[in-house]
């Protein structure tokens, strides 16, 4: 207080604040305290949550419906036994002879005479057949890919082997349940070794028209590469007969992340509303 003169009165010390005004002080600092560590696990557990939302729910359910998938079913095995090696062209053989102007093998070089057709006329008088041994037999072509692959063989021709093996595949093939999801597709070979120089890879063409045969029955709604991820290359078991040959296909269900995660794969296979088309 001031006295009239203006002078004060001598100043009085301040008291130190109550223990309810304190404690509420400590309550503010705590409480700002809680929010700012609640404001930082805000912040993070929302990046946590930002990065588990890169992988889409979408992707989720279907890597883990195929996962789910894959691990339940263990594939397909086809076994061919004595497939086909050889491709009938013709029923039997013509017979051919030898002619004037042409090598007369030595057994035949004292007979001098020919016909009006210039075929070397036997003892008999009638025209020597060259060809004696295969005359009436089927005419047989063995099947080799190289042939197919080097060009020599005709279009016609090639369009008749290729025809017969898949043929000779429908039976295997016609009864199998579709296939919808990834597949990898291994083979084995069962066959005599004989000559010992032939090469495996030469059999390429069973493969591919093994695989025709699996699209046209609806085993796999088609052989590229959403749905066939490994083709099939032959591994060799020798056998000792002839009749022992054999083909064996896998059909097994892909299981590396690579395939099954990849957006592609994830997307393509599970476009349809219902999960049917992705299981064996």
């Amino acid at each position: 207080m001031q006295n009239k003169s203006g002078s004060s009165k001598s100043s009085t010390p301040k008291r130190a604040p109550s223990k309810r005004k304190a404690s509420a002080h400590n309550k503010g600092q705590l409480s700002a305290s809680k929010t700012s560590r609640s404001s930082s696990q805000t912040k993070a557990n929302g990046r946590t949550r930002k990065q588990a939302k890169t992988v889409s729910p979408s992707t989720q359910r279907s890597t883990t419906v195929l996962s789910k998938l894959i691990a339940s079913k263990s594939g397909l095995t086809i076994e061919i036994p004595e497939y086909i090696t050889h491709v009938e062209l013709s029923k039997s053989r013509k017979p051919k002879y030898y002619r004037k102007g042409q090598k007369i093998p030595k057994k035949y070089a004292k007979f001098k005479k020919y016909d009006l057709r210039g075929r070397l006329l036997g003892a008999d008088g009638l025209p020597i057949v060259a060809n004696a041994a295969v005359v009436s037999k089927p005419r047989l072509l063995k099947i080799n890919g190289q042939q197919l692959y080097s060009g020599n063989m005709n279009p016609m021709m090639r369009s008749k082997v290729v025809n017969l093996i898949k043929e000779f595949f429908q039976p295997y093939t016609s009864k199998l349940e579709p296939v919808g999801i990834p597949v990898r597709i291994e083979a084995d070979l069962y066959a005599p070794l004989q000559a010992k120089n032939w090469d495996l890879d030469n059999q390429w063409i069973y493969h591919k028209c093994f695989l025709d045969s699996l699209v046209k029955n609806g085993v796999l709604p088609d052989d590229n590469v959403m749905f066939v991820t490994q083709a099939p290359g032959f591994r060799y078991f020798p056998v000792d007969h002839t009749e022992d040959r054999k083909l064996v296909y896998r059909l097994v269900p892909e299981d590396r992340p690579e395939i099954l995660e990849h957006g592609a794969y994830v997307s393509y296979h599970t476009e349809t509303e219902s999960d049917e088309s992705l299981s064996f």
